[in-house]
């Protein structure tokens, strides 16, 4: 936390929290790789790699935005290694009621080890009013799930609400 909010003290718009988002407030075990830090995750996530064991606070995002009074997010990014079911778990709410516009997130191999497949994702998103996307480097392809899609290469997608399909467009 001290490093990230030294990393971004010139602009006072951004607010660093010290906790995580998960589906449920409390404290969870992180493995942290000193030498990949990206790779840190809550997830056991099977690494040949020298990592530490710490722990961290997590709260749902649903009671973020309450606490916070947010009445609309429009941009989330989702980089939590496997844990994207906990987060969208917690965000169901916010999610549901439309408060988020636009969500990026991570698909990969460590989604067969959490069982929270892409299927999974398209059809949690979809049902809560998003059109989902594989993020390319100079396009995003807009499509409806495909079994064939379930590859764990990612690693980006996107997910739009569905009123903002103009945006869809510019995007494809």
């Amino acid at each position: 936390v001290a490093k990230l909010s030294q990393n971004v003290s010139q602009f006072p718009n951004i607010i660093v929290n010290g906790c995580g988002l998960s589906d449920n407030e409390g404290v969870v075990k992180v493995k942290y790789f000193p030498d990949h830090p990206s790779l840190s995750t809550t997830t056991e996530y099977p690494h040949d790699l020298e990592h530490l064991v710490t722990y961290g606070y997590v709260i749902t995002g649903d009671s973020y935005v309450q606490r916070h009074r947010i009445v609309q997010v429009n941009f989330l990014k989702v980089d939590v290694e496997g844990a994207e079911h906990l987060v969208f778990g917690g965000l169901s709410k916010t999610i549901r009621e439309g408060r988020i516009d636009v969500i990026q997130f991570e698909y990969g191999k460590v989604n067969i080890l959490t069982k929270f497949l892409l299927r999974d994702i398209y059809e949690f998103l979809q049902n809560n009013g998003y059109v989902v996307g594989k993020i390319y480097p100079n396009y995003v392809d807009f499509r409806d799930y495909d079994l064939s899609h379930e590859d764990f290469y990612g690693p980006n997608y996107v997910a739009v609400r569905k009123e903002h399909h103009g945006l869809t467009k510019l995007l494809a």
